[in-house]
């Protein structure tokens, strides 16, 4: 694994000297999540602070018949104030193929991509390589709209079975521009997949069920809380309305609402942030 990442960011240093047409962007984002426990019962629902960074570096190749190769290379950190043990550090790349059916702004778009990424999590079993593949239609219509709908199948291999998930997700999204400064976004997610949930022992009904249990000690309680994974349906909505405050760096405003089902149980998650978005 740290063999996976020391050749990716030797990677991007080679890469981003050899090319001078790589650009980079970063985004840093303090949030608020009421439901970090996805729990179902009131008295297993904690809440928590975020803070989260990630850098990109990227680069697109143009070619004949309206085509290009984009390609990342990213590193993500996340941190938890209060349970520390979720704290992470993510690092990937992502290759991405576009196609525009046809000549103008208008025309529509066809992008498929695929991606990896290693993740190492202070609490080791929370570690692993993941890697997503999707599909895209994308379209401008005149100069203050622009939308998309995909779909995406995402898989995380980690070292302890309980935090492994598959999932499926299809998506639609809308960004409008409001002026000179102000753009917001709007998305629908629908996903399809595995979940972790956290709760209170004993729980003779999850045994009974046969679930994969497995105690952990994140969130400081009294007693070690019981980790189980199970499918379950999840949509989803979110907004985000962003400020440009330069050429270079916008202020955004993030809020986002989860409802998550699997027969009877079901839980919801709310988040709320705000972040700071800048190229360089």
């Amino acid at each position: 694994m740290m063999r996976l990442l020391l050749l990716l960011w030797c990677g991007l240093a080679w890469s981003t000297t050899a090319h001078a047409d790589w650009t980079w962007r970063g985004r840093t984002q303090a949030s608020w999540q009421d439901n970090v426990t996805n729990a179902d019962r009131p008295s297993d629902r904690l809440s928590s602070w975020q803070w989260e960074t990630d850098v990109v570096a990227a680069q697109r190749h143009h070619f004949r018949g309206n085509q290009s190769l984009a390609t990342e290379l990213h590193a993500t950190l996340s941190l938890w104030p209060e349970f520390n043990g979720l704290d992470r550090l993510a690092t990937g790349a992502t290759i991405a193929w576009s196609h525009k059916l046809g000549l103008g702004p208008d025309a529509w778009v066809i992008r498929a991509a695929a991606s990896g990424e290693w993740v190492h999590a202070r609490e080791a079993t929370r570690s692993g390589l993941g890697g997503r593949s999707g599909f895209e239609l994308q379209r401008h219509w005149g100069a203050t709209a622009h939308f998309t709908l995909g779909g995406e199948v995402v898989r995380f291999n980690a070292r302890g079975r309980a935090f492994d998930h598959t999932g499926r997700e299809v998506y639609g999204r809308v960004r409008l521009q409001h002026g000179a400064y102000w753009h917001s976004l709007i998305e629908l997610r629908y996903r399809h997949g595995d979940v972790v949930s956290y709760t209170t022992p004993p729980r003779p009904d999850l045994v009974q069920a046969g679930k994969s249990l497995t105690l952990v000690d994140t969130f400081r309680r009294d007693v070690p809380l019981l980790a189980y994974y199970f499918p379950a349906n999840t949509p989803s909505a979110a907004w985000t309305l962003t400020r440009q405050l330069t050429t270079q760096t916008a202020l955004f405003f993030h809020a986002e609402y989860r409802d998550t089902t699997h027969g009877a149980l079901r839980y919801s998650n709310h988040r709320t942030g705000l972040g700071l978005a800048t190229r360089f």
